[in-house]
């Protein structure tokens, strides 16, 4: 039988190879289905029982009802740099209250190791730019990554700029040789703009990427250590929100690790009895800054 697809047994032929076949869209995909493993080899799942708790699943059921997106390259550089990450697989630097600064862990990773400085400083910049590379292919490429999000009311906002006609129908760029939706280049917003099109924006909550060198622990760290956490239970029990959390709970729904402050007063009401044999279903984590005064270590070392 033929007809526009040809001989239809042949194309029914392809499809089923086609299926089966090794491709690098389809080995992204599998790679972000991947269960996540710590250095221990160990799968990486917080807080798996928390949808016992019926206070605990509303607020997680709300979590990811919150429309989130990532913030642009800069604000994601800004921590999410090579230095931070498990790259320069850098041991725990002596203690101190303030941490160290990029230039400081900059100067660690330059003195350390073997070889000339020179070399070490061309290796940094090779190693630098695939990081940020594989940076930007995690929040522009056509698969999603792991991601963490930071519940609170002082959590990181994100205005993205969406370009429309103007008729309002969203313009989108090309697409790359990876098969990447690029933005409009700064010709074709020009174009835009004196055809009567605009940008539109709406504020949203900021997600942060688990990109390569980085574990979801590692960013979540990272996160709280820079976003003031507000209790994300109290107005559960009627409470004015508490902004003194020292200690946050994790949440593990897919590739998405959900992050919210727990206050004292709220904790004691949450907090299950444990049994020895029983898994962490509720994962609270204080936090000390411990990671950025020992120069952000690698997660080996913890």
């Amino acid at each position: 039988m033929t007809g526009y697809l040809g001989d239809l047994d042949a194309f029914v032929q392809r499809v089923r190879e086609g299926f089966r076949a090794v491709t690098p869209l389809g080995d992204a995909m599998d790679a972000a289905r991947r269960p996540e493993f710590d250095v221990r080899g160990r799968p990486v799942v917080f807080s798996p029982g928390a949808r016992r708790y019926p206070v605990i699943a509303d607020t997680v059921d709300r979590w990811i009802d919150t429309p989130t997106t990532y913030p642009g390259m800069k604000a994601l550089l800004g921590g999410l740099d090579y230095l931070r990450s498990n790259g320069p697989d850098r041991a725990p630097l002596p203690f101190r209250h303030g941490g160290y600064s990029e230039d400081e862990l900059r100067d660690v990773y330059l003195e350390s190791g073997d070889g000339i400085r020179a070399d070490r400083e061309r290796a940094l910049a090779e190693e630098t730019q695939v990081h940020d590379d594989a940076l930007t292919a995690a929040v522009t490429g056509p698969v999603g990554v792991r991601s963490v999000v930071v519940h609170s009311e002082a959590a990181f906002q994100f205005v993205p700029s969406v370009p429309v006609n103007r008729d309002g129908v969203v313009v989108r760029g090309d697409l790359d040789e990876h098969g990447a939706r690029q933005p409009l280049t700064p010709a074709g917003l020009d174009a835009l703009h004196r055809s009567g099109g605009f940008e539109v924006g709406q504020q949203t909550l900021s997600a942060f990427p688990v990109p390569l060198h980085w574990s979801s622990e590692r960013v979540v760290r990272l996160s709280v250590d820079r976003v003031p956490l507000t209790c994300e239970f109290c107005a559960a029990f009627d409470r004015r929100v508490s902004w003194k959390c020292t200690e946050y709970l994790k949440v593990t729904c897919g590739t998405v690790t959900h992050v919210g402050g727990v206050c004292d007063a709220c904790k004691r009401i949450l907090q299950p009895p444990f049994s020895p044999l029983e898994d962490l279903s509720f994962e609270v984590v204080g936090f000390d800054g411990w990671h950025r005064g020992v120069g952000f270590c690698a997660d080996r070392h913890y």
